[in-house]
């Protein structure tokens, strides 16, 4: 419910990790978990571009399963 914010001299590779990690971490399900997010016009479409690029190697399926990265919702 916290929104998240990156500035135009943030290392992009630990804001998209951070990013991921709260967004995503218990599949969305905790109240610390990060629903805006706020970036810096200068670095907005490379943050959204490599956002996408992680979700998009998200692996959904059972929690058991090692490659699994996110479960069910």
């Amino acid at each position: 419910k916290n929104p998240a914010l990156v500035f135009a001299d943030c290392d992009m590779d630990k804001a998209i990790e951070g990013t991921m990690r709260s967004v995503f971490a218990n599949c969305g399900q905790v109240c610390l978990g990060t629903e805006r997010v706020f970036v810096q016009r200068p670095i907005f479409d490379e943050f959204v571009k490599r956002l996408k690029s992680g979700v998009a190697n998200l692996k959904l399926g059972r929690p058991e399963e090692a490659d699994t990265t996110m479960g069910p919702l």
